[in-house]
């Protein structure tokens, strides 16, 4: 069992890395001229292809294990991406990263069932200063956007939601890629409406095919399938507390590939949410035996 946790753990790590950079991936295809709904609907798209490996469709023990599913795709990929997205039409990416890392809280609120790791509150609260620290490094002022904002604090508790049915949905025992695939479906059928106005060739340049193939096939159909089974492993909650990677991994990716200077105070927010993380995980102040 202690493996299999293991394994959990750093699946969770894993999928913040390729997740900390896929926006390399969906810079680049806007810069193609691919707009961020469009980018949405496609790797979804692609995620949902590739799980077809998964044979026959799944068949449900009830009729109304069909809800969960929707409500998964519904909060988990459509609500969720959308909120987000059209959250950084309306505000700055520094709030939006900020309110959007509100994720693991509110998993813990709606998933009351699982036991919060001791310092969890207190890993919270020293992860979000140093996100806070990482977002507004070298803003001149702190401004409020309330739709867009509003949206960013939707798209967190969209992930709280999901959260809460994916565990739903592990507790009925059902098979992890049949289960993300049809995640994907219901996602899928909430998002078609806004594939408008799409230019085909654009989907087929080198460049788009590329950063479409690694959104698609790992940074959704395979991150999402270890997700689901990192949830079913060590719970909803903590995995969520993970997503305090997201702007480590950013920063240190935009440093590697982007060419983009450190300072004191991006490193300084970096070692604040490592430090909350392992807070929120029980890892520091962990009681010895």
């Amino acid at each position: 069992m202690e493996k299999k946790t293991a394994i959990a753990h750093m699946g969770a790590i894993f999928v913040m890395l390729i997740w900390g950079t896929s926006y390399l991936a969906t810079k680049a295809l806007l810069t193609s001229g691919l707009v961020p709904v469009q980018i949405i609907v496609l790797r979804f798209l692609i995620g949902y292809l590739c799980l077809l490996v998964a044979g026959k469709p799944l068949k449900l023990d009830t009729r109304k294990d069909e809800l969960l599913f929707l409500a998964s795709g519904f909060f988990g990929v459509a609500a969720y991406f959308l909120c987000e997205n059209y959250a950084l039409v309306y505000s700055y990416s520094s709030n939006v990263g900020v309110i959007v890392s509100l994720a693991p809280f509110f998993t813990s609120v709606l998933v009351r069932d699982e036991r919060k790791p001791r310092g969890f509150l207190a890993g919270f609260a020293v992860a979000m200063a140093g996100i806070i620290i990482i977002s507004y490094n070298g803003a001149a002022t702190f401004k409020l956007n309330p739709i867009g904002d509003l949206l960013a604090l939707g798209a967190a508790l969209c992930w709280g939601f999901y959260s809460f049915f994916l565990r739903k949905i592990n507790d009925k025992g059902y098979d992890s890629i049949k289960a993300t695939r049809r995640v994907f479906f219901w996602g899928l059928l909430f998002l078609l409406p806004f594939l408008r106005d799409l230019d085909v060739r654009l989907v087929f340049t080198s460049p788009c095919i590329w950063s479409l193939l690694f959104l698609g096939m790992g940074s959704t159909a395979l991150c999402y399938l270890i997700w689901t089974n990192a949830v079913k492993t060590i719970g909803a909650v903590k995995s969520a507390i993970y997503i305090y990677l997201i702007p480590v991994i950013a920063v240190l990716s935009g440093i590697l590939f982007l060419s983009e200077k450190a300072n004191w105070a991006s490193i300084g927010g970096l070692v604040l949410c490592l430090g909350g993380l392992l807070l929120s995980e029980g890892v520091i102040g962990r009681e010895k035996a």
